[in-house]
């Protein structure tokens, strides 16, 4: 089992264990470099980027609610509409079971 210490190359007399400066502008370190800078660029330019689309952020929330209240209202009307159609339903088959009953009882043929 190699170790990472095993894994490292000689140092040569007077070379610096370290690349970390000689690698930053390099092709291989490059991307660190970048990364650094778009990390100060965002860190510096944050504040100004929040205020700049502050707005438009409101503006989408207070649409998202917007959306949301007529989801509720709809919602709402729909479930009163489904209430008012079940007791509906409900009370036609309670008239049709008391008019059934009250034929029955009321037929001639019925000597109860």
């Amino acid at each position: 089992m190699h170790t990472a210490r095993q894994n490292m190359p000689k140092r040569i007399k007077g070379q610096s264990r370290s690349k970390f400066p000689q690698r930053m502008f390099d092709s291989k370190g490059g991307t660190f470099a970048a990364g650094f800078g778009t990390g100060v660029l965002t860190t510096l330019l944050f504040p100004t980027v929040v205020k700049s689309f502050r707005p438009a952020v409101v503006a989408a929330v207070q649409g998202m609610m917007s959306v949301s209240d007529q989801i509720k209202e709809t919602t709402s009307s729909f479930r009163e509409n489904l209430e008012d159609i079940v007791s509906q339903a409900q009370f036609d088959r309670l008239k049709n079971d008391i008019d059934a009953e009250l034929a029955r009882q009321h037929h001639p043929l019925n000597n109860t």
